[in-house]
């Protein structure tokens, strides 16, 4: 059975909050709304960990160390390409391929 990994101490990007357990399981039942049965995604367990601030894009973890980076929509979806979802390999994936495509500034 695949396992979640303890959640790592890191450094989000400033753009990026933690959510508390009511606002995860929100986002957690809203991509499970969206999704159709062709999706990336669907099936799987997902865990949402954080919110970029002033957008609808969730970091989630997946089991075996994996994130998504997910757009939620707030609208059922049928076409499998939505909710838009980007995979990482690492947390240090994610947050490099998110300092490159924003520009945001290096994390401490």
């Amino acid at each position: 059975m695949r396992k979640f990994m303890p959640k790592p101490k890191f450094s989000y990007p400033s753009q990026w909050t933690i959510l508390d357990s009511n606002e995860a399981a929100e986002a957690e039942a809203e991509l499970h709304r969206e999704m159709s049965k062709e999706h990336i995604l669907y099936g799987a367990n997902t865990k949402a960990i954080a919110k970029r601030t002033g957008r609808s894009d969730y970091l989630f973890q997946i089991p075996d160390n994996v994130f998504a980076q997910i757009h939620l929509t707030w609208s059922v979806e049928n076409a499998p390409e939505w909710p838009s979802t980007d995979l990482y390999y690492s947390m240090e994936e994610w947050k490099d391929a998110f300092e490159e495509e924003f520009n945001a500034p290096p994390i401490k």
